[in-house]
């Protein structure tokens, strides 16, 4: 329908176009070859008569073009208001169900924070008869990337003194942790350590963390760095990657819950303390 309007005033515009050129110009060369001819007073008039029916001709056809024209857009506006409408109709829809849509994800990231909290709960309750710190935070890293879908995780102890962070614990990674420490302020990681502040990268750095499986190796296209916050003091870090998009209210009640961790952080860190000194 567009190609065919397209054509429609093309057309019209060459014909108007030449409407203009031959009574402008041809026209007036006409009438004076007519009357400079050598033809009878009558001879003449006929002649004359026949270019001015030309011109009517002419006019006529561009008057009934353009009225096609008219008739045509009129068609095609109409044609593409009721697209518009059916558009807009759609989105309305749309716009509709977006509540309804947000209210089951609430739900649903609610009884996964529910859940978890309990499960953290009851790992802090059993926390005190377990002497492998590895085992501890590994136990909670996984319960936490099974509950929110995350498909990588690291947990960090910080070192006051020292500022560092130390990967003590890890989900699905692909190598080894890393054994050195991070400074303070070195990285993602060493800037939650440094700010207390919780931390979201929308795009990852390639090779980021990278999720190894049976199809591949790929990088999660969400990282989240969550501080461990003690006296306003971090002692610990949550790092978690997501292939899917987070809320930044489910990742706010995940922060909440996060918190709850703080003894598991804290009994992790008085073990590697104590080793340390050993």
């Amino acid at each position: 329908m567009r190609a065919f309007l397209t054509i429609s005033v093309l057309s019209f515009a060459a014909g108007l176009l030449y409407l203009l050129y031959y009574i402008g110009y041809l026209v007036p060369q006409q009438i004076d070859d007519v009357l400079l001819s050598q033809h009878s007073p009558s001879q003449q008039l006929a002649e004359i008569s026949a270019i001015v029916q030309k011109i009517f001709t002419y006019v006529a056809a561009e008057f009934f073009l353009a009225l096609f024209l008219v008739i045509v857009m009129a068609i095609y506006m109409s044609r593409l208001r009721a697209t518009n409408v059916i558009y807009v109709e759609q989105v309305q829809k749309k716009e509709n169900n977006l509540p309804e849509q947000h209210q089951t994800s609430f739900h649903s990231d609610e009884h996964i924070i529910k859940q978890l909290s309990d499960n953290i709960t009851a790992l802090v309750k059993n926390s005190t008869s377990t002497h492998d710190i590895h085992a501890l935070l590994e136990t909670f890293l996984r319960q936490v990337c099974n509950a929110t879908e995350a498909v990588v995780g690291v947990c960090y102890l910080c070192n006051q003194a020292s500022e560092t962070v130390q990967a003590v614990a890890g989900y699905a990674l692909s190598e080894p942790l890393a054994i050195e420490p991070f400074a303070y302020g070195e990285g993602f990681v060493g800037q939650v350590a440094k700010s207390g502040k919780l931390l979201c990268v929308h795009t990852v750095p390639k090779e980021y963390l990278p999720v190894k499986s049976g199809l591949g190796n790929a990088s999660p296209a969400r990282l989240v760095c969550m501080p461990v916050v003690e006296n306003q003091q971090v002692i610990g870090i949550l790092e978690l990657g997501f292939f899917r998009q987070v809320s930044n209210n489910f990742l706010e009640n995940l922060q909440k819950t996060i918190d709850l961790s703080v003894p598991l952080f804290k009994t992790s860190a008085m073990q590697l303390k104590g080793t340390a000194h050993i």
